[in-house]
């Protein structure tokens, strides 16, 4: 018996720092990660804005499938082992900046990346910049001290090094 209420107590403190700790977390978050490159900026560009070709060499992801346009604009969907994530190409400005938006409302977050890619000596530097926010307390709480915000990023970045043959080491900004 005394078991037992331990075993409760461990589990109602848990879901009160997961959930009382998250609703303390703000919705939105933004995180920033820079890699540099030895590929110019059209190169780096030409692969970040490929869609198609992301399932050659980013980690997790299965399938990419391109949509019909939505107000003109590009469509995309990712399906990762999490499940499909549709975004849209809300800018793209070649070979300097893109713009990228979940458009899925019933996904637990949301937001959009930021790419932009600036030359850097003979080579680039590609910053990605999430504006995103969190529904639930939970996974807000997840996503700030688990997970971290700047795990998707840097692993794209890495990702993206790997696929040009390089090592890189993504900063934080």
């Amino acid at each position: 018996m005394k078991i037992a209420i331990i075993v409760a107590a461990v589990l109602l403190l848990a879901a009160l720092i997961l959930f009382g700790g998250g609703a303390m977390i703000a919705r939105e978050h933004r995180a920033s990660s820079t890699a540099r490159y030895s590929k110019p900026p059209a190169e780096i560009f030409a692969m970040i804005s490929n869609f198609s070709g992301y399932t050659e060499w980013r980690t997790g992801l299965s399938k990419v499938e391109l949509l019909p346009p939505q107000n003109g604009k590009p469509v995309v969907r990712e399906t990762m082992s999490m499940g499909p994530i549709t975004m849209v190409v809300e800018e793209r400005s070649a070979p300097s900046r893109m713009i990228l938006r979940i458009l899925d409302d019933e996904l637990p977050f949301g937001g959009t990346w930021t790419f932009e890619v600036e030359p850097d000596g003979a080579g680039s530097r590609l910053r990605i910049t999430e504006d995103g926010f969190v529904k639930p307390a939970a996974f807000r709480f997840m996503a700030k001290f688990i997970f971290g915000h700047h795990a998707t990023l840097e692993q794209y970045l890495k990702d993206l090094g790997k696929s040009l043959g390089e090592e890189v080491k993504p900063v934080r900004s």
